[in-house]
């Protein structure tokens, strides 16, 4: 199942990071919120995470790397690969 923002203008302010496709999603009883990881490279998905209380990591990509963070994530990780030690944990 995914989810995501209509291309209309109407649909801005349920951009991130409002919350409101992250709690939809919660509503699947498949991702109870315990074993949900919000992953992004952006602050915008590091607050959406926060606000649907969600664990988070960032991921300081190559365009991403030198990025200061105004909110702490649960974890971060360098490049995508550094995932897998979060997946695995």
């Amino acid at each position: 199942m995914s989810y995501g923002r209509e291309m209309t203008v109407e649909s801005l302010r349920l951009k991130k990071p409002d919350a409101h496709y992250l709690e939809r999603a919660l509503e699947n009883p498949t991702a109870p919120p315990e074993s949900v990881l919000y992953v992004g490279d952006n602050e915008s998905d590091i607050v959406a995470a926060e606000r649907a209380s969600l664990e988070s990591a960032f991921v300081r990509r190559s365009h991403r790397h030198d990025a200061h963070l105004e909110i702490t994530p649960t974890d971060e990780v360098e490049g995508l690969y550094g995932l897998n030690r979060l997946i695995h944990r």
